[in-house]
């Protein structure tokens, strides 16, 4: 994935946004059904709460003993030092999801 904006994208689609809009600073608009009106500001890189939530819908788990991220057959590694790595982790193993949805 080459920006952040395509990993976001990706990993809304695997959560099962059915559309999403153009990136702003921190994140990207997500509207989750096509019955609800408006889109909602969507960014598990900082946000902890949809980051959970994401890890939730995938039904994925940290090991935080090991730094591990696992979602379905995909795993990605973060460092127990830098909280971001936990972020991007989270958000890349379900843009993989994502992707493998076509």
């Amino acid at each position: 994935m080459s920006t952040d904006r395509e990993m976001l994208e990706l990993a809304a689609k695997a959560a099962g946004a059915h559309s999403t809009l153009k990136a702003f600073k921190d994140g990207i608009w997500v509207q989750w059904s096509p019955n609800l009106r408006g889109f909602t500001r969507w960014d598990p890189l900082t946000d902890d709460g949809a980051r959970y939530r994401l890890l939730s819908k995938l039904r994925g788990r940290i090991d935080f003993e090991i730094c591990v991220v696992r979602i379905g057959n995909h795993v990605c590694v973060c460092w127990p030092e830098d909280e971001p790595d936990e972020a991007r982790a989270v958000v890349r193993a379900a843009a993989e999801i994502g992707r493998a949805m076509g």
